[in-house]
């Protein structure tokens, strides 16, 4: 199977901004070079490579769940899980920490085969 190509990160002179532009859309990042238009070309290149090896099925619109509520639920056990002697270990600190940033780049999204069992 071939890689598909990596969409390159680009200044876009009428705009004067960044751009990237993956299945014939342009998706303006931000301002050119900035730490910022760099995360979110990395964001959306990833999801555009991993989208071609494995492709993404079709999501119920009906289910009201988002990536948020789900690091949420997760959250509350992670606390309770992760403790020794009555404290927080290291690992709930980190836990919370990786959770930041999928909230950050995923948080409203729906989480993929999601079922809600409320």
């Amino acid at each position: 199977m071939r890689t598909p190509k990596t969409p390159s990160y680009r200044f876009h002179k009428a705009r004067n901004c960044a751009v990237v532009t993956i299945n014939g859309r342009d998706h303006y990042l931000g301002e050119f070079g900035s730490p910022e238009s760099h995360e979110e070309y990395h964001r959306l290149v990833a999801e555009f490579l991993s989208a071609k090896r494995n492709p993404v099925p079709d999501i119920d619109p009906a289910s009201p769940l988002t990536v948020t509520e789900l690091i949420a639920a997760y959250w509350r056990h992670a606390k309770g899980y992760y403790v020794k002697n009555g404290e927080p270990t290291g690992e709930a600190a980190s836990i919370k920490l990786a959770l930041r940033f999928v909230k950050r780049a995923y948080g409203r999204t729906p989480p993929l085969n999601s079922a809600r069992s409320d």
